[in-house]
């Protein structure tokens, strides 16, 4: 791209290594007197892009649109500062209440979040606790709905239960055949992976209601 320099009216941004005037100045004048140049409309339909950040995000915007035309401020492409303040809130990350850390198995050495609420276990992506590490991967672990750990944050208790897997789920080697409590340093087993259920919320810490 040669060196982009804004019209005179300071409407728009143009390539002047490509046009001597603002050709988007001249298309406008061109249409009001009912002619103008076909290359430059088609030229105009197909503008060129140019990055631009809103927040963490990368966006763009088309060329020769002046901020002040978009609602926003600067930098922040097409979102108005309201828009970028909620994608940082939907994007963000979900506050940990604890973790499961893969002591046997395919995974071992690895960890894996817990947040709040319901968290089904499985190998599946999209599941809210995915045990799924390499290509070498536990068979024996159902895809989706092995078990579900929960973090009831009303009474700061965490809880294990057996769902849809096929095979077993072991809570210090006992078959979790109900609704189950976790205590820190349990040892759960499904297939051929154990892990050990490591709290971060209970008596030290809890998350603040917002």
């Amino acid at each position: 791209m040669g060196n982009i320099v804004r019209c005179a009216a300071g409407l728009h941004q143009y390539d002047e290594g490509r046009y001597s005037n603002c050709p988007y100045c001249n298309s406008r004048r061109a249409g009001a007197m009912g002619g103008g140049n076909s290359d430059v409309a088609t030229r105009l339909v197909d503008r060129p892009v140019e990055s631009g950040v809103g927040g963490n995000d990368e966006v763009t915007r088309p060329m020769g649109r002046p901020a002040s035309d978009r609602g926003d401020r600067g930098d922040r492409g097409d979102r108005g500062e309201g828009e970028v303040t909620q994608v940082l809130k939907t994007e963000g990350r979900k506050p940990v209440t604890g973790w499961l850390v893969v002591v046997e198995g395919p995974g071992r050495g690895a960890s894996v979040p817990i947040h709040h609420g319901v968290n089904t276990v499985g190998r599946e992506s999209g599941q809210g606790i995915e045990l799924k590490f390499s290509s070498e991967q536990d068979s024996e672990i159902a895809r989706t709905n092995q078990a579900r750990i929960t973090y009831d944050a009303k009474n700061n208790i965490f809880y294990l239960q057996h769902d849809e897997g096929k095979n077993l789920t072991y809570l210090n080697d006992e078959p979790v055949l109900e609704l189950k409590k976790l205590e820190a340093y349990n040892r759960i087993a499904m297939g051929k992976t154990v892990v050990i259920f490591i709290p971060f919320c209970g008596e030290q810490y809890q998350w603040p209601e917002e």
